[in-house]
């Protein structure tokens, strides 16, 4: 620490006085931060700034004044990362007791609703579900999207026509409302 100045002064009276000067001198502020976040965080709050949605990677400068009255510049560095554009294909209807398969892609890893870590799964609703997936990307951003099955019964089926023949005989049945029948011998 340097040593207070000391004055000597003397009054008009001829008297002598001494006068101690103790001085602080506070330095101006220079901060750099540096913030990442994803873009679906924003909005984001820094200190008294609010970046909007679309806010895009960048140095942004604030002049501020210390505790102590000085100037300061704040320098931020602010770096808005991509979140994945996550997507679900795969069926969105299925027969009752059936089954689908729905992939997600866009991303590096999954976590579906049904705790499945993977980018496809196959499920067999019991009734109408909606099934979600977070897909996360390399820069730790995530984006989640939902899709519906729907289940739909099975269709009652009903054969008209003489269903008792003779060996040797043919007889004719009827399926009405379908547009395509197999017969399957049992």
């Amino acid at each position: 620490p340097e040593e207070a100045p000391t004055n000597l002064y003397h009054t008009t009276s001829g008297c002598d006085s001494i006068v101690t000067l103790h001085l602080t001198i506070n330095q101006p502020v220079a901060e750099s931060p540096e913030v990442a976040i994803c873009e679906s965080e924003l909005p984001y709050t820094w200190r008294d700034t609010i970046f909007q949605k679309g806010t895009e990677s960048g140095t942004f400068v604030f002049h501020e004044k210390t505790t102590a009255g000085c100037d300061s510049t704040v320098t931020l560095t602010l770096t808005v990362k991509e979140n994945p554009p996550v997507s679900i294909t795969g069926p969105t209807e299925v027969c009752e007791n059936g089954s689908v398969t729905l992939t997600a892609s866009g991303a590096n890893t999954y976590k579906w609703s049904t705790n499945a870590e993977t980018a496809a799964i196959t499920v067999s609703p019991t009734s109408d579900s909606t099934f979600t997936v977070t897909g996360t990307a390399s820069n730790g951003c995530s984006s989640t999207k939902s899709t519906t099955v729907t289940v739909n019964p099975l269709p009652e089926v009903t054969v008209t026509g003489n269903n008792t023949v003779c060996r040797g005989e043919s007889t004719e049945l009827d399926v009405s409302g379908y547009t395509s029948v197999q017969w399957v011998p049992s």
